[in-house]
């Protein structure tokens, strides 16, 4: 790529402590079929598990193929990352994806195909498919693992949330409503494509541009699901309550309750999980009513 032109597309990958997944995703994202180039930027928060040795293996590989850049910043947080790599980014078309995803070969030509024939979409993303790549923990046969999925069907549909594992931007968009807000968790893009939408943009889910979402062996493991599961719900309160969900103190402590029954009942781990996770957003609100009683007590009862 030469200095002076722009690439097609910029993938950004926000990583922090992902190593082993995020190879597999850079060299899935190096080896798209695109007809033109593209660059990667990765941001990396703060990680400590040689993260930067990966993207130097990586970028030695694909040298002459794709340009693959990297810029360290030290535990800013996830949409810290996202604002930093749209602003190193080359490209009008900006796309976020999870550092463990696996983009199949056409997926960024979905992509960049779908933001030419329908310029008025300043957002664009696609369906989010759940690999597992290891053996679940016992569970109900109508529970699912609790983990990123999106399947809007086989048609375009306008104006709908995408999620951040696979979603695309122009850069017009960001210089129109501002960055991605770095103080809240959970529920970060929709925040952003919330005001998006109110500023008369649309969004555009685009079928085509599928890509894996990744749950390898060690991730299954049960000691991880359940602190995911715990900071999931302990970093979802911030957006719940300043949105006007319905999130109470006593209504997520019951619901510890209903999830721990209903794993001692069914042998169920997801029902652990799910007590889990609103042990998390229980302690989360016990913080805020203690430190900032106005907050803790803005949501709907």
């Amino acid at each position: 790529m030469s200095p002076s032109s722009a690439p097609l597309a910029s993938v950004v990958i926000p990583t922090r402590n992902r190593a082993r997944v995020l190879e597999t995703c850079l060299r899935s994202v190096a080896a798209v079929h695109l007809d033109g180039e593209h660059e990667i930027v990765v941001i990396d928060d703060g990680s400590s598990d040689g993260t930067a040795a990966v993207v130097e293996r990586v970028r030695a590989e694909i040298a002459g193929r794709t340009e693959l850049r990297y810029e360290r910043q030290n535990g800013l947080g996830l949409n810290a990352a996202r604002n930093r790599g749209v602003a190193l980014a080359r490209s009008e078309l900006v796309c976020l994806i999870d550092d463990d995803t696996e983009v199949p070969g056409g997926w960024l030509q979905a992509i960049v195909d779908g933001s030419r024939e329908h310029p008025e979409a300043e957002v664009l993303g696609g369906p989010i498919r759940l690999r597992i790549e290891g053996r679940e923990p016992r569970h109900c046969r109508a529970d699912r693992l609790p983990e990123t999925e999106l399947d809007r069907g086989t048609e375009l549909v306008w104006n709908q949330k995408l999620w951040g594992a696979n979603l695309a931007l122009r850069r017009t968009a960001v210089e129109r409503v501002g960055g991605f807000e770095e103080a809240l968790g959970v529920g970060d893009e929709e925040e952003w494509e919330d005001r998006v939408l109110a500023a008369g943009g649309r969004t555009l889910y685009l079928p085509e541009a599928w890509l894996w979402h990744r749950r390898t062996e060690a991730e299954l493991g049960r000691l991880y699901l359940i602190r995911r599961s715990y900071r999931t719900g302990y970093s979802q309160v911030p957006y719940r309550l300043r949105f006007g969900h319905r999130v109470t103190f006593a209504g997520e402590l019951w619901r510890v309750v209903r999830g721990l029954g209903h794993a001692a009942l069914f042998g169920c781990f997801y029902g652990l999980l799910r007590a889990c996770r609103h042990w998390g957003a229980t302690r989360r609100l016990w913080q805020l009513r203690r430190t900032e009683p106005a907050t803790a007590s803005s949501g709907p009862r």
